[in-house]
């Protein structure tokens, strides 16, 4: 018969290859539109906001849960490090003694450098630790410091949103065309960390917003 080749798709381990053929098939088999992304980002994002200040913060137990998913964030973080110093040194070993590398570990660090990027970066956002250009705030009076942190805070939410709908749009492309990396894994799941981790930004940028903490909207003034 003929017709056009189609790439073909190596299945992964079961049951994790079906769970994650599964997921890719719902989310990118028929992507969903530019306004149902934004939408379900935004409204998702404001009700992890409101469920963490009227419910999750005044139960011991929702802030156990609060508490347990920030030391998961490290720990994730700690892991990403161990592997890439791990991995750099195998392949220097390697290439020392034998001549001659191990041809995945070099994407493969490549991608670790990606995904500790992206997750330090929703660390950092959650510790109001990320870049932030405080001129303003620096020399406005608190009453207007509020005022322009909440804004900012509005705009850093609203700009994470696009991108991480920007990257949605990728991914499903990605998997649109069957593309693969190392070890024949699918370049959708490496990269499925860019549109996680700025969902969290938005998520934490809108908490910032509508519930600002004191370090948040009045920053220090610089030390003498």
């Amino acid at each position: 018969m003929g017709g056009a080749s189609r790439t073909p798709r190596v299945e992964l381990p079961a049951p994790e290859g079906r769970i994650l053929a599964t997921l890719g098939a719902r989310l990118f088999t028929h992507p969903f539109s530019t306004a149902h992304v934004l939408m379900a980002l935004g409204l998702g994002a404001g009700s992890l906001v409101l469920l963490r200040h009227l419910l999750l913060e005044r139960l011991a137990f929702g802030r156990s849960l609060l508490h347990a998913f920030h030391r998961t964030e490290i720990g994730v973080l700690a892991l990403i490090v161990l592997g890439m110093v791990v991995f750099s040194a195998t392949q220097v070993l390697f290439r020392n003694l034998a001549r001659a590398g191990i041809v995945w570990i070099d994407p493969l660090l490549r991608y670790l450098t990606l995904w500790i990027a992206f997750v330090g970066g929703a660390v950092a956002t959650r510790e109001g630790r990320h870049i932030q250009m405080d001129v303003l705030g620096r020399v406005l009076p608190p009453s207007l410091r509020r005022f322009v942190s909440r804004i900012t805070h509005f705009a850093a939410a609203a700009t994470c949103m696009v991108l991480a709908e920007s990257a949605y749009r990728h991914l499903a492309s990605e998997y649109a065309h069957g593309e693969r990396e190392f070890l024949q894994i699918p370049t959708w799941i490496l990269l499925g960390v860019i549109p996680l981790t700025l969902a969290l930004m938005t998520y934490r940028f809108l908490d910032r917003a509508l519930f600002p903490p004191p370090e948040a909207t009045l920053p220090e003034e610089p030390s003498p």
